[in-house]
């Protein structure tokens, strides 16, 4: 069996790896040196008998990038996508061995690239993650084991949300778009009450859409199938029928909404940004500025989650509208959920019975109920809430009490009462405490002041008592 030997001031140690090639290191201590040595030795009679996966051959982002760009990318419906990422990816990865990245090169790359949305890092990350997942599935792997990247978090109702929230809304919308060309109406109309995406509705023929059946069917987008690949039947509402068969008379082409030529609008078409703005703004909708740059009170994406929302707000279901929206999982329909009419429905009255009744009665009457009549009593211990609900009760000069009926008012707080009274909360807080001003008690502890009481009280005190 080998062992170190001696080599000037140091310790060498020989052996053969797994590919058959001689490998030396030297070390300082003997022990150290001889326990590497049977390291590698170990490893090595592991990883010819299989037990062991060899040790990745020597890799850098250049190559990996290169692979899936040639390999896998090409075949993507979003090959574009992958190409710009890869792009902005080899900025800062390039030149790095695959081993070497790690989390915290990960997080720096996010760190340095915060003028992208948290929506297009994660993009970036699910992609370099995917890359790598690859790079390691390879038959002679390129990464033995995919580091746990952390992506930044995305809200699923974000800053781009962005809908015509009302029906008034959409109208102004669709008054100001008809301004533009009947194309340019027919096509935000049917974007928003079909909820399709725009390379849905640039890719839509004629022989698409069965009439009698009050179907579109959605097969294809801008560069080939749609987004997730399945076709899907969208139903046609009783707002785009008619108007559709009156477009189908006037258009003969093979597109539904053709260019100026004729043929299919492109990613970059007017109508999906330059138009959309003009109708925008015609219609008075507001435009912010967040570090110089426009942002338009809605996008041409934003008509989809108008579809959806008020879908959601017309009592549509749930399961319905993902397939119609073509989602490939209700994870993605679900965040229109809230906004269903009976969404909260059944919560109203989780907390039914836990509020003291007179206390109840109390807020019952500040939420505006107009029938309320505040019931007390006035005793040696303040005035105090009674069985009775219309009664108020004072002691007449002989002592006896008097029955008499209570206006309706507002009970005050501790801070209006003590405007009212022009004395500070903690004098307030005094008197209370030493019965010396009239007051409500709505159970154990609320404290209350009826303004008319207050009044009585203040006007009966000379100005020297109520300093």
């Amino acid at each position: 069996m080998a062992r170190p030997v001696k080599h000037y001031d140091t310790w060498r140690i020989r052996w053969i790896d797994a590919d058959g090639r001689r490998q030396s290191a030297t070390f300082d201590e003997y022990r150290e040196a001889e326990r590497v040595l049977r390291a590698h030795q170990v490893e090595a009679d592991e990883i010819r008998r299989g037990v062991r996966a060899g040790a990745p051959p020597p890799k850098m982002f250049d190559d990996l990038r290169d692979l899936w760009l040639t390999t896998r990318a090409i075949r993507k419906r979003s090959y574009k996508d992958d190409v710009s990422i890869c792009k902005r990816l080899g900025q800062f990865f390039c030149g790095r061995m695959l081993t070497d990245i790690g989390v915290e090169d990960v997080d720096t790359y996010i760190d340095e690239n915060d003028d992208l949305s948290p929506k297009t890092l994660a993009n970036h990350i699910t992609l370099l993650i995917t890359m790598m997942n690859y790079a390691a599935s390879l038959k002679l792997p390129w990464l033995a084991k995919v580091p746990k990247f952390k992506k930044p978090k995305i809200q699923a109702l974000g800053r781009n949300y962005r809908y015509l929230r009302t029906r008034e809304e959409i109208r102004r919308f669709l008054l100001a778009a008809r301004d533009e060309g009947e194309t340019i109406f027919m096509l935000y109309l049917t974007a928003i009450v079909t909820g399709m995406r725009a390379g849905e509705l640039a890719a839509l023929l004629w022989s698409d859409i069965d009439f009698e059946a009050r179907i579109i069917m959605v097969s294809r987008s801008f560069d080939g199938p749609t987004k997730s690949g399945v076709s899907r039947p969208v139903p046609i509402l009783d707002e785009l029928l008619v108007e559709l068969r009156a477009w189908r008379l006037r258009n003969a082409g093979p597109y539904v909404f053709p260019n100026r030529d004729g043929g299919m609008l492109g990613r970059s078409g007017r109508p999906f940004q330059e138009v959309l703005h003009r109708v925008l703004d015609r219609a008075g909708f507001p435009v912010e500025t967040a570090n110089g740059k426009k942002r338009w009170y809605i996008s041409f994406h934003s008509l989809r989650h108008t579809f959806a929302s008020h879908w959601m707000l017309g009592g549509g279901s749930l399961f319905r509208l993902q397939r119609v929206l073509g989602h490939s999982t209700i994870t993605m329909t679900e965040r229109y959920s809230h906004l269903a009419p009976q969404a909260f429905a059944e919560d109203h009255g989780r907390f039914a019975g836990t509020v003291p009744p007179k206390l109840a009665a109390e807020m019952q009457k500040y939420a505006g109920c107009p029938d309320h009549l505040v019931t007390c009593n006035r005793g040696p211990s303040g005035l105090q809430v009674t069985d009775s609900p219309r009664r108020l009760i004072y002691p007449d000069k002989g002592g006896k009490p008097e029955e008499v009926q209570m206006v309706e008012e507002e009970l005050l707080n501790y801070v209006d009462a003590a405007k009212l009274l022009s004395v500070p909360k903690g004098t307030l807080y005094a008197w209370v405490h030493r019965r010396e001003i009239p007051f409500v008690r709505l159970g154990k502890r609320v404290i209350r002041f009826s303004r008319t009481e207050l009044t009585r009280w203040l006007e009966s005190k000379s100005v020297g008592e109520v300093a």
